[in-house]
């Protein structure tokens, strides 16, 4: 046997011995190429969770403005009543106009617009 035929016989139980190393790795490399999708799959619906929780940030930034407008106006109402009450102006009709106006301030005229009212 010459040294070329002893290469390529070796070559060959090398290839052998190697064959079914490199199934295993094509088999890992599939199973890695899975997992990265999969992670890529995931990172999108993170991605959209993170939009989502920015809307609603928006969302609790824009209640708490509206959260202080309503505190700005019961802090109203609450100096109107104690004008009111050191006035000694207060009446049923004028508790009930308060409540009113608390409850919903769009639908009744401020307290000043209420009073003229009641003058004429």
């Amino acid at each position: 046997m010459t040294s070329e035929e002893l290469l390529q016989s070796l070559s060959g139980m090398i290839d052998q011995k190697l064959d079914p190393i490199n199934q295993h790795l094509e088999k890992i490399d599939a199973r890695l190429d899975g997992i990265d999708n999969r992670l890529d799959g995931m990172d999108n619906r993170l991605d959209g969770m993170d939009k989502r929780f920015d809307g609603i940030d928006a969302r609790l930034d824009d209640m708490d403005v509206r959260l202080n407008a309503m505190d700005t106006r019961l802090s109203n109402v609450e100096e109107q009543l104690t004008e009111i009450k050191e006035d000694g102006k207060i009446t049923r009709s004028g508790v009930e106009h308060l409540v009113a106006w608390a409850n919903d301030p769009r639908q009744h005229p401020t307290l000043d617009e209420w009073e003229l009212k009641q003058v004429n």
